[in-house]
């Protein structure tokens, strides 16, 4: 019964590399988390310059896309860049892959002329 109340004395050393562990988990838990609160106030402050009427739709939209295309997305949806509007929707056709966007093969869509890094593909 001594046994199980007794203290285990734990190696300075492996006391040490314990403590780099969790001291490098909450460094890692709390940069995560700012990133977050960073990435959260960004699109409310986007979400802001968009019109009241389609607000709540525009915010849907933004959490389902992948977070390197939101920028661009809401530059187009507050009206002030044509050029982010074709970008964005040839991004969102291609699945979110601005490699693919070059590679389109859809010459029947209004935006084919226009769309980005088109003029690298060669139009047959």
């Amino acid at each position: 019964m001594a046994d199980l109340f007794s203290k285990t004395v734990e190696a300075p050393e492996a006391r040490k590399e314990r403590l780099k562990a969790l001291l490098v988990t909450a460094r890692a838990t709390k940069k995560a988390q700012t990133h977050s609160a960073n990435t959260e106030n960004r699109l409310n402050t986007a979400l802001s310059r968009v019109p009241a009427s389609r607000r709540a739709k525009v915010e849907a939209k933004c959490l389902l896309m992948p977070e390197s295309h939101r920028r661009t997305y809401l530059r187009a949806m507050t009206g002030k860049s044509v050029r982010a509007a074709i970008t964005a929707q040839c991004c969102e056709c291609m699945g979110w892959n601005r490699a693919e966007v070059a590679r389109c093969c859809s010459p029947a869509c209004s935006l084919y002329p226009y769309r980005p890094r088109g003029k690298e593909a060669s139009d047959e």
